[in-house]
């Protein structure tokens, strides 16, 4: 995008502050935290990125042992992911309610 100067450059100033909110909020800074911030105000049904939660549990499993140093189950790692699942479920729960068009 950026050998797109031209381009920008006629990109009037409305369109372009419009664009850099919508980059601020897709921004991955801070692991997605303009748009976990965002998706937890909102009220479902909403679509979320569902790849920064994938991220979430790869991190939590691989970053955490599956036992503690006495052989026990790690409840706490298991709560971590449960946390994680919660959240996605959340968006789950709330059907969408869209009108047929039966015009297509």
């Amino acid at each position: 995008t950026a050998r797109l100067r031209r381009t920008w450059a006629a990109l009037g100033d409305a369109h372009a502050a419009r664009l850099q909110r919508v980059r601020a909020a897709v921004s991955h800074a801070q692991s997605f935290k303009a748009m976990r911030d965002a998706l937890g105000a909102a009220t479902p049904p909403a679509l979320p990125f569902v790849a920064c939660y994938l991220s979430d549990l790869v991190f939590i499993s691989d970053g955490n042992a599956d036992a503690t140093a006495d052989g026990l189950i790690n409840f706490a790692k298991r709560t971590q992911l449960a946390q994680v699942l919660r959240v996605i479920q959340r968006y789950q729960r709330v059907p969408y309610n869209f009108d047929t068009a039966r015009t297509l």
